[in-house]
């Protein structure tokens, strides 16, 4: 990680615990660890302080997501009513965000915020038949991110960390079409791991991009983003069981992964066909 984050929380205590979320979340007390960090980012400076008493909806907001954007044709993410915290006690919370925003406010550092894009089945199935494959179709997330990112006007210096996009390690294209403003002055794309250094034509300001595989494990920033995101993904499919465990019972919840996917699936398939429910809704098509 960059020597500002890295002095900033060397020693910290185990009330902020960042890493891989799939690490975080594991075990008997994983989803109050993992709440705790996500909803540390979504607070860290907010005026609008703690998440508390919200429902999942306002913690969607907080990261930037239209609740109603989410579930457009897809009414299973609209009722997000689950009330916030739901694992982690007020203790936890504060603990954990008074931690993130002292380390975030040492030298060299500035918070700006945490973000997301939650793309629902549908619109990751119409991203495919645009980009014809799985890994444009994130970088439209992706690119998007990173250009909103670069808005900024004040950082004269922006360093990015990705974590790779599947097998593709050349972006420099791509960095030059997403951001027409910039100039890319170097590009080294070796190994696994691929940098850019890209200058602002009007400003000079300069922006350094790297992406490599498991970057959350490398990269404070990134690990944080990867627990923001889980979390997020978390609240909308714990609506989503509630809504089809209304319409079906009987049918077991899922984590939504492939392998419990297709259980799930083969379950509920009666009631789908009962309520002409499309898979193009449910399913991503890669």
């Amino acid at each position: 990680m960059p020597a500002a984050w890295k002095r900033a929380f060397e020693g910290a205590s185990r009330a902020l615990i960042v890493a891989d979320s799939k690490l975080v979340f594991r075990g008997p007390r994983g989803a109050a660890r993992g709440e705790a960090a996500a909803l540390a980012a979504l607070c860290c400076g907010s005026p609008e302080g703690p998440l508390l008493g919200l429902d999942a909806a306002g913690a969607l907001r907080r990261a930037g997501i239209e609740p109603a954007e989410l579930a457009a044709g897809a009414p299973w993410y609209a009722e997000l009513a689950a009330r916030i915290p739901r694992f982690a006690t007020r203790a936890e919370l504060d603990a954990a965000r008074a931690e993130l925003e002292a380390g975030a406010g040492s030298p060299g550092l500035r918070w700006v915020g945490a973000s997301a894009r939650c793309v629902p089945e549908r619109a990751f199935n119409a991203a495919l038949e645009r980009c014809q494959n799985k890994a444009d179709a994130a970088w439209e997330s992706v690119g998007g991110l990173v250009a909103e990112t670069l808005v900024d006007p004040e950082p004269q210096r922006f360093e990015i960390r990705i974590d790779r996009q599947g097998g593709r390690r050349f972006y420099g294209e791509r960095f030059e079409a997403l951001l027409p403003g910039w100039e890319l002055l170097r590009a080294r794309e070796v190994g696994g791991r691929s940098e850019y250094l890209l200058r602002e034509r009007a400003s000079e300001r300069e922006a350094r991009i790297r992406l490599e595989p498991r970057a959350e494990a490398a990269s404070f920033p990134v690990a944080l983003a990867s627990l923001v995101a889980k979390y997020l993904r978390e609240l909308a499919m714990d609506t989503f069981n509630a809504w089809f465990g209304r319409l079906a019972p009987t049918v077991r919840p899922t984590a939504g992964y492939p392998e419990d996917g297709r259980r799930w699936l083969g379950e509920i398939a009666p009631a789908l066909r009962e309520r002409e429910i499309s898979l193009e809704k449910l399913v991503r098509q890669r």
